[in-house]
């Protein structure tokens, strides 16, 4: 690792490889996507201070901090501290001192409440040779190959949503075409059934009606006979009969 040009870490597996790094002398520190060590107390941003700390103490000369990102920090001065630590500005020295020049720091029951902004006129002077801000239309300049792979990129994913849905139209023209083709075997069945034929058939759905009615009267017969041996006026209308018998002379 000491003799290599570059070494690239992922934030997710530093913690595993932060003393190694320490103790290498570094020219220069990068932290891309810098907008994730903002919060004091995540585990990135007290991993990225340990590592420029270390890198500071073992190397000869303090070495050069660069933050990168694409992302704008949001209106609350208090992002930029914890950056401001990293590339050793002098306003990362108290987090207290900061809040109250320019978070409109206020003492709560419950501690500062440094969510708020003061001093902005200042803190946007104070941030001059510090941070370097450049919008897409000053930095993005693609070469001529680039930018053809860009263009080709975008024609491509435009080719795919076109395939989808014409996937998905054919799809649907698929489901919908066999209920159209049954509708027009049917139609086409009835248009050439003759005569002696279609009487043949009415004659036999009347016969399975028939047959249906049938079983549904012997269905209904048979449960009105098991709910009437099992009331209580039958029972007791068996009982008085047993009775009856029983006591009857047998002269």
């Amino acid at each position: 690792m000491a003799d290599s040009e570059w070494t690239i870490v992922n934030y997710d597996i530093l913690s595993k490889h932060v003393s190694a790094l320490g103790r290498v002398p570094w020219a220069g520190l990068v932290f891309d996507e810098a907008h994730y060590l903002k919060n004091h107390t995540s585990a990135r941003s007290k991993l990225a201070r340990q590592l420029a700390e270390l890198a500071a103490t073992n190397a000869t000369r303090e070495p050069a901090v660069y933050l990168l990102t694409g992302t704008p920090l949001t209106n609350r001065p208090r992002d930029l501290f914890v950056l401001l630590q990293l590339v050793g500005h002098s306003l990362g020295r108290s987090f207290l001192s900061f809040a109250k020049r320019y978070c409109a720091a206020e003492k709560t029951d419950f501690g500062w409440k440094t969510d708020g902004a003061s001093n902005l006129e200042e803190l946007t002077v104070q941030l001059h040779g510090v941070m370097l801000r450049r919008s897409k239309d000053q930095v993005l300049t693609l070469p001529p190959e680039a930018a053809d792979l860009a263009a080709g990129r975008r024609a491509g994913r435009h080719r795919r949503a076109r395939e989808i849905r014409s996937v998905v139209d054919l799809l649907l023209g698929r489901a919908a075409r066999p209920a159209r083709r049954r509708r027009e075997r049917q139609d086409d069945g009835r248009a050439r059934i003759p005569a002696g034929a279609a009487d043949e058939s009415a004659a036999e759905a009347r016969r399975r009606e028939g047959r249906r009615d049938r079983r549904l009267r012997v269905r209904e017969r048979s449960i009105r006979a098991r709910r009437s041996s099992s009331s209580p006026a039958s029972t007791s209308r068996c009982r008085s009969s047993r009775r009856t018998s029983v006591m009857r002379p047998c002269c």
